[in-house]
């Protein structure tokens, strides 16, 4: 069916190719990023997905998995590692509507790489309240091990920072349902809050306690801004976003 599938692709490249640019800062600033040292290289990529509705009568949600690898010195777009590291990737994840209003989320990924490794998995639980509010609880854990190079290849400071974390988080939502609208047709804005802190870490990393919150509105049917403002344990966050819906 259409929500169950597998698909494969595998390319090969010659030569270091046009590079790319990539930020540390969100921008401000950007970086070149190339392939390495000129060679031939291939990489592959498989996953398949199904919907639970085709394994189980009834059932409703979604699983997902995927494998890729890309050896050392592979140049493609939007596929360049940092100096052109040899880089192995798989992960999965599943949606599962338990109840009308109940719904579960799981995601994991795992990187292995010659600069950088890393783990992560996520799990979390939304649940609807009525009609305009909803809540979520979830927890993450991710570890990161990288090598005595990557201070030449990476420009983050946080993604240097060796060790694991598990933080926590709670979000409320708020969706008001339009005045004297139709059943189920919602105002033109909605906000949130959130509350996240850290149970446990190790190694080089920080603690990464915040509470913020947010608001969207849409502009028109395709164009929507959002907004959002945090303070924590790593100092203050903001963001500002347009969304285009292309169809």
């Amino acid at each position: 069916t259409r929500g169950t599938c597998s698909e494969g692709a595998s390319a090969r490249s010659s030569g270091t190719g046009n590079g790319a640019l990539n930020s540390a800062n969100g921008g401000f600033d950007f970086n070149t990023l190339n392939a390495g040292t000129a060679q031939d290289a291939g990489a592959w990529r498989v996953e398949a997905a199904a919907d639970l509705a085709d394994l189980s009568e009834g059932a409703k949600g979604r699983i997902a998995a995927y494998a890729q690898n890309r050896e050392r010195g592979f140049s493609g777009p939007g596929q360049i590692a940092s100096n052109g590291e040899a880089v192995r990737q798989h992960g999965g994840r599943a949606e599962w509507q338990i109840t009308d209003t109940t719904r579960l989320e799981a995601k994991a990924d795992v990187r292995d790489a010659d600069v950088l490794d890393s783990k992560n998995v996520e799990v979390a639980v939304r649940q609807k309240l009525n009609s305009e509010w909803g809540v979520a609880v979830g927890v993450r854990r991710d570890s990161r091990t990288s090598t005595a190079v990557a201070a030449t290849t990476i420009a983050s400071p946080t993604l240097l920072q060796n060790g694991g974390r598990t933080d926590a988080m709670v979000r409320a939502d708020y969706m008001p349902d339009k005045e004297g609208g139709k059943p189920g047709e919602k105002e033109d804005w909605n906000t949130y809050v959130f509350a996240q802190g850290t149970l446990a870490k190790d190694g080089e990393r920080q603690e990464n306690d915040r509470l913020g919150g947010g608001l969207g509105w849409r502009i028109s049917d395709r164009l929507k801004a959002t907004a959002e403002a945090s303070g924590g344990s790593l100092g203050p966050g903001g963001k500002l976003g347009m969304d285009y819906r292309l169809s």
